[in-house]
């Protein structure tokens, strides 16, 4: 890995991407099979910057217009309470929409970002301090669009974005494994303290 570039040049979000709020829906988001529109809502997005996927909703939704629907690369952001960042990747046939409590960031054409380095950065500590500072006073703290655009980053050249990606890529790949790692060591200690208790027990029923 060559020696990355030091962070230099620092931008508003809103002079590399734009900001739109998901879609308002009227009513409670109810699963329905045959839907015909996916919704991504806050909970859909995890801390380590993934949407999961087996969570999302399938809805009807009437009189939906093109521009309702995310496109791949889009960064979804939940400002409200919890702050967290995942990028849609196109999954989900017959189109997906964003709920209207999250924030959907769409890279300009023709700016130098990658969605990745920015959703790698919204959830990074740095970015969570970032999201500090705009937050608004309510009972829950959020971030609005309006603020959300005066949200400041450090933007590095295109190889440097991409050599963080694969670092925080890395990270997750290690902290799974780990946790996988984990997992099966507790299952074998538990395993065998259960096994030499029920030993115990016969023992006892015996004498």
């Amino acid at each position: 890995m060559r020696s990355m570039t030091i962070l230099r040049t620092v931008m508003s979000i809103c002079d590399i991407a734009e900001i739109r709020a998901g879609y308002a829906f009227r009513s409670k988001i109810i699963h329905d099979p045959d839907g015909n529109v996916c919704v991504i809502q806050p909970r859909d997005l995890s801390d380590d910057g993934r949407i999961l996927d087996a969570r999302i909703l399938r809805v009807v939704v009437s009189g939906l217009k093109k521009e309702h629907l995310l496109k791949a690369g889009d960064v979804l952001v939940s400002t409200r309470g919890r702050f967290a960042s995942a990028v849609f990747s196109g999954q989900c046939e017959g189109g997906c929409v964003a709920s209207g409590s999250l924030l959907v960031v769409r890279v300009k054409p023709g700016k130098a970002v990658l969605p990745a380095y920015l959703s790698l950065y919204f959830n990074s500590a740095q970015g969570r301090l970032g999201f500090n500072r705009l937050i608004e006073q309510s009972s829950i703290p959020y971030v609005s669009r309006n603020t959300m655009e005066h949200f400041i980053l450090p933007v590095p050249d295109l190889g440097t974005q991409q050599e963080l990606i694969d670092l925080e890529q890395s990270r997750r790949d290690y902290a799974r494994l780990t946790a996988r790692k984990l997992e099966l060591l507790d299952g074998l200690i538990n395993h065998h303290l259960t096994a030499e208790a029920s030993a115990k027990a016969r023992l006892s029923t015996i004498q």
